[in-house]
C-alpha cells in the first residue's frame, strides 16, 4: 500500500429522483479515470489501494448495490488494474436501508441504554442476531471481501485488515443504528467495538488507518469520549465522510505522534465540494509522511483539476510524527540541483561556456561487465547498469585506475536522484567519494551523508528526515574509491557498512586491492555483496561514445583517428580515454603525440590555458611559466598533505614562485589564468583547490618528481 485514492458519499440510485442517478455517475466515473491516469503518469507513480469512506448507495438496497459494482466499482478497478481486494470501505447512514427498520430496533436507540446497545452490537457482529437494515450491505460487503487477501479478524459489522506486520487498516461501522433525520448526536461506535478492535492484537508498534463515515461529532457525548481517546493512543490516520465537505487536520499526543485526519467530499457533481483526494505516501506501508494530493471537479471545464483552494497547486506534504517536517517539493528541487552538478562535473567541462558543457548521462555508454572469480564475494552477470540500480542487492564495483569506475557510479547516483525529482522517495540516494574524505568514526561517515542536503539557501531542513532515512535503512549509498582508504579508515567504514547493513551499498574499487576488500565486504557483521567488474569498451562502445560527440559525416574519420592513436600507444581502451581524447580533439585534430595518460592530461591542461588560440602578451607569463606554478602549488600541497591550499596561502606562494624564478611579472596574472581556465576552483570565500586530482599528481610529478 503506497498510492490511495480517498473517495466518498456517491449516493448512487437508481433512480434521478434521490440520490445520484447511476448513468450521471458513469460520465463522471470516466473523467475520473482519466484524472487518476493523468496523475500516475505525471508522478510516475501506480495507484493500488481504493477507500471509501461511506455512503455509496443512495438507500443501501441490493439494486443500488448491483448497479454501484457494475457501473462503478468494477470500471474503477479495472482500469486501475486492481481487484476488490484493493478496496477498502465502511457504510454510511444512506448505505443503510432504512425501510428494514424494526420499530423495536427503534426503541433501543432512543432509549439510550448503553447496556443494551453494546450487548446487541456484540451479538450482530459476531452473527447471533440478524440486522435486518444492513443485509444487502453486508452481502454486498461479503462479495467483496472474497478477494481479500489482508483480513485480519472479521465480524459483521466491523472488521480488521493486516496490510503488513507494521500497517493495519480497521473498518469502523458508525452507522449500524442509522435510520433517520435525528442522527446527529445519537449514532454509537460503543465500547464493545473499541475491544473487538483491542482483541485484534494489532502490534502495539503498528500503524493504523481507520476508516469511518461520520464525523465525532455525530456520535452520542459519552460514545464520542472513548472513541477520541483510542483515536488518540491508536489511529495514526482517520479517514472519514459523510459531511460533503473537506477538512484535514492534526492533532498531536502524549507520545509525539500525531493523528491525522482526512475528510473527503463527494463525487457527486450537483454539489458545491464535489472531488476526491490521493494519498501518496513516500514509502510503502508506511504513513509516517507522504502527499496529499487534492482534486475538484470544475464544472467549466468540466474535468478534475488541482484544488489550488486547498493547497498551493493542490499539493500538501503531511505526516504522523511530531517534528518529521519535510517539504516534498524542495527536496525535489533540491534533488535535481545536486543531479546536476554531478551530470556536469566531468574533466571535459573544465574551462567551457555554459552552453557548451556535456552531461555525463547524454555520453554515457553502458559498460562491459564482467563476472569476476573471488572466494569470499559472490558473482552473478550483469548486462547494464540498470540491473544494479534496480536491484535490491549490496555490490562492489572493480576496476583499473581509468575504467571508469567513477563515471559509472555517478552516472548510478544521477538515475537514482532522477526517482527523487519526480518525488519518489522510497529511498533517499548519496554519493561519497573515500579519497576526499576525512572522517575518524562511523558517526562522522553519517555526518558526510546528511550534509549531501544541506544548503544555507534553502529555507527548510531535511536533516531528521534525511537521518530517517538512513537509519530506517531506506537509502541507497554509493561509495566511490575505498581503495584509497587506510587500514584505518578501513575499518571505521567496515563498522558504518555494519551499523546500517539495511541501507543498500554499491561500492567502487581498484582490482590491486581486490583481496582485502573482498575479505572486508564479506564479514558476517554485513549484509552480503555481489562482486563484477568493468572489462574493456566494446568496438560497439567506442562507436556509440563518438556519436555522441560528433555529427554522422565525420564519425568514421574521428573513431579510426582515435582508435588508431590509442593502439599505437599505451593507452587503455576506456571511457576515460575516450572521452578525453575527443575533447583534444575537438580543439586540436593532432592527437598522433599522444603516448600515456599523462600526455591526455598535459594536452588538456594546455587546452584549458587557452595555448593553441590565444597570444599571451610578453608582459604576462606564458604557457610554460604557468604550467611551472602549477607543479609549484602541487609540491606544495603535498609537502603539507592537503588538497586545498588558502587563498592567502595561494599568494603568498606566488610571491615566492616569483622571487625564486627571477620574473617580473604581477602575481595576479600568475592565479587569475588559473581559475579562470577552471583548473584551480574556489571551495569557499578562502580556499581553492584543483578541480580534479589528476591535474594534482602530473604536475607534481612532471616538475617536482615521479
Amino acid at each position: 500500500m503506497k498510492n490511495i485514492i480517498h473517495l466518498s458519499d456517491l449516493h448512487l440510485s437508481h433512480t434521478n429522483k434521490n440520490g445520484f442517478f447511476w448513468e450521471d455517475a458513469k460520465k463522471v466515473l470516466s473523467k475520473l479515470i482519466l484524472d487518476i491516469e493523468t496523475i500516475q503518469n505525471d508522478h510516475n507513480i501506480k495507484i493500488d489501494t481504493i477507500f471509501f469512506t461511506g455512503d455509496m448507495v443512495q438507500a443501501g438496497t441490493k439494486e443500488q448495490y448491483e448497479l454501484f459494482k457494475t457501473n462503478i466499482l468494477t470500471p474503477l478497478t479495472k482500469a486501475l488494474d486492481l481487484t476488490y481486494g484493493s478496496f477498502f470501505f465502511v457504510p454510511g447512514n444512506h448505505d443503510v436501508d432504512r425501510s428494514k427498520v424494526h420499530f423495536l430496533e427503534k426503541t433501543l436507540r432512543e432509549g439510550n441504554n448503553k447496556h443494551n446497545i453494546e450487548q446487541y452490537y456484540d451479538l450482530v457482529n459476531s452473527g447471533e442476531e440478524t440486522w435486518r437494515r444492513l443485509t444487502d450491505f453486508n452481502e454486498f460487503n461479503g462479495e467483496m471481501l472474497v478477494d481479500s487477501k489482508t483480513i485480519h479478524t472479521r465480524g459483521v459489522l466491523s472488521c480488521v485488515h493486516k496490510i503488513s506486520n507494521s500497517l493495519y487498516v480497521i473498518c469502523l461501522n458508525s452507522a449500524w443504528l442509522a435510520m433517520d433525520d435525528y442522527d446527529q448526536g445519537n449514532l454509537r461506535i460503543t465500547e464493545k467495538q473499541l475491544d473487538f478492535f483491542k482483541r485484534a492484537r494489532i502490534p502495539h508498534d503498528a500503524q493504523i488507518i481507520g476508516l469511518i463515515h461520520h464525523p465525532a461529532d455525530w456520535l452520542e457525548n459519552q460514545d464520542r469520549d472513548y472513541f477520541s481517546s483510542y483515536l488518540e493512543k491508536k489511529i495514526d490516520m482517520l479517514l472519514f465522510g459523510h459531511m460533503h465537505t473537506f477538512k484535514q487536520k492534526s492533532e498531536s499526543n502524549f507520545s509525539d505522534d500525531i493523528t491525522l485526519f482526512l475528510q473527503a467530499g463527494t463525487l457527486d457533481t450537483r454539489e458545491s465540494f464535489t472531488g476526491y483526494s490521493v494519498i501518496l505516501l513516500n514509502k510503502t506501508n508506511d504513513i509516517t509522511d507522504g502527499r496529499l494530493l487534492y482534486r475538484k471537479f470544475d464544472k467549466e471545464q468540466d474535468s478534475f483539476v488541482p484544488w489550488t483552494d486547498r493547497a498551493d497547486n493542490g499539493q500538501i506534504d503531511f505526516s504522523t510524527k511530531s517534528g518529521l517536517k519535510f517539504d516534498s517539493d524542495k527536496f525535489a528541487k533540491f534533488s535535481g540541483e545536486i543531479s546536476n552538478r554531478f551530470d556536469f562535473d566531468l574533466l571535459i567541462n573544465i574551462g567551457t561556456p555554459e552552453e557548451r558543457k556535456k552531461r555525463l548521462v547524454d555520453l554515457f555508454t553502458e559498460p562491459n561487465f564482467v563476472e569476476i572469480n573471488t572466494v569470499a564475494l559472490q558473482s552473478k552477470p550483469i548486462k547494464s547498469t540498470n540491473d544494479i540500480i534496480d536491484s535490491h542487492d549490496n555490490y562492489v564495483i572493480f576496476g583499473s585506475s581509468s575504467s571508469g569506475r567513477t563515471s559509472i557510479l555517478k552516472y548510478m547516483f544521477i538515475n537514482s536522484l532522477k526517482k527523487q525529482q519526480k518525488k519518489d522517495f522510497s529511498e533517499f540516494s548519496f554519493y561519497l567519494d573515500a579519497s576526499t574524505l576525512n572522517f575518524s568514526s562511523s558517526s562522522a561517515i553519517f555526518g558526510h551523508l546528511c550534509k549531501q542536503y544541506f544548503s544555507s539557501d534553502l529555507t527548510t531542513n531535511f536533516e531528521e528526515k534525511v537521518k530517517k532515512m538512513i537509519v530506517d535503512g531506506d537509502s541507497v549509498i554509493y561509495i566511490d574509491n575505498i581503495d584509497k582508504l587506510e587500514n584505518k579508515q578501513l575499518i571505521i567504514l567496515s563498522k558504518f557498512l555494519a551499523d546500517y547493513k539495511t541501507c543498500r551499498f554499491v561500492i567502487t574499487a581498484d582490482f590491486i586491492n581486490l583481496p582485502q576488500i573482498a575479505s572486508l565486504l564479506s564479514e558476517s557483521d554485513k549484509n552480503k555483496f555481489i562482486a563484477t567488474s568493468i572489462g574493456s569498451l566494446r568496438r560497439c562502445n567506442v562507436r556509440e561514445i563518438v556519436s555522441k560527440w560528433h555529427d554522422e559525416s565525420s564519425q568514421n574519420a574521428i573513431y579510426k583517428e582515435i582508435t588508431r592513436t590509442i593502439n599505437n600507444s599505451q593507452l587503455p581502451h576506456n571511457y576515460f580515454i575516450y572521452s578525453m581524447l575527443l575533447a583534444i580533439y575537438e580543439v586540436d585534430h593532432d592527437i598522433k603525440g599522444i603516448l600515456t595518460e599523462s600526455d591526455i592530461i598535459q594536452n588538456f591542461i594546455e587546452i584549458l590555458l587557452r595555448k593553441h588560440f590565444m597570444d599571451t602578451p610578453a608582459n604576462k607569463p606564458q604557457y610554460k611559466e604557468l604550467l611551472h606554478f602549477l607543479g609549484f602549488i602541487g609540491k606544495s600541497l603535498f609537502d603539507c598533505r592537503q588538497n586545498f591550499i588558502e587563498k592567502n596561502s595561494l599568494y603568498d606562494l606566488a610571491l615566492t614562485f616569483i622571487r625564486e624564478t627571477m620574473h617580473d611579472y604581477d602575481l595576479n596574472d600568475y592565479i587569475a589564468p588559473l581559475i579562470a581556465s577552471g583548473i584551480l576552483r574556489s571551495v569557499d570565500e578562502k580556499t581553492y583547490e584543483f578541480s580534479q586530482p589528476c591535474f594534482f599528481i602530473l604536475l607534481y610529478s612532471l616538475f617536482h618528481g615521479s
